[in-house]
């Protein structure tokens, strides 16, 4: 079974493109060999104060939702780092990467702001769903995917250029 276990680790590893040994030539798979599996396969939310928060994460809250509180914020440990969930009063949810980056804002009961949305797309959707708003936001390597309030999402490359939707 724990060989099973790493080999899937190492696959999703290589999947993602990770590489399977680093720069002391030490592989991957015989660093998994060394972790305990319960290690390996911990999925656990740790609650974290606001000022165990990422400097970065902190600025952005502040610059973007200025009127606003944290309620909740959670580390989630991931296999490959971890990224912090936080909850703010109005129930808006904003994911960042380890390091305050964000990845991803969801504005449940009112709209993504202004300051977080590239202009290029802010501008697309004035021209093209002028009625609508933008509630959600996710920042991805490939580009950014964006949520309306007609449910309707649009997906964007690196150079804010549509290359995909979903109704």
């Amino acid at each position: 079974m724990r060989r099973f276990i790493i080999s899937a680790i190492i696959i999703s590893a290589s999947a993602m493109g990770l590489k399977a040994q680093d720069s002391n030539s030490v592989s991957l798979a015989s660093k998994l060999r060394e972790m305990p599996v319960s290690y390996a396969l911990r999925d656990e939310d740790k609650p974290v104060d606001e000022n165990e928060l990422p400097a970065k994460a902190i600025e952005f809250i502040k610059a973007n939702f200025p009127d606003s509180k944290i309620a909740l914020a959670k580390y989630d440990w991931e296999l490959f780092g971890g990224s912090y969930d936080v909850i703010l009063v109005d129930g808006t949810k904003i994911e960042f990467d380890k390091y305050g980056e964000w990845r991803e804002t969801d504005c449940k009961f009112g709209e993504v702001p202004v300051s977080v949305i590239p202009e290029e797309i802010a501008t697309y959707v004035k021209d093209k769903y002028a009625t609508e708003k933008i509630v959600k936001i996710e920042r991805q390597k490939n580009g950014y995917e964006i949520k309306l309030s007609n449910k309707v999402e649009l997906k964007f490359n690196k150079s804010f250029k549509l290359i995909g939707f979903d109704d």
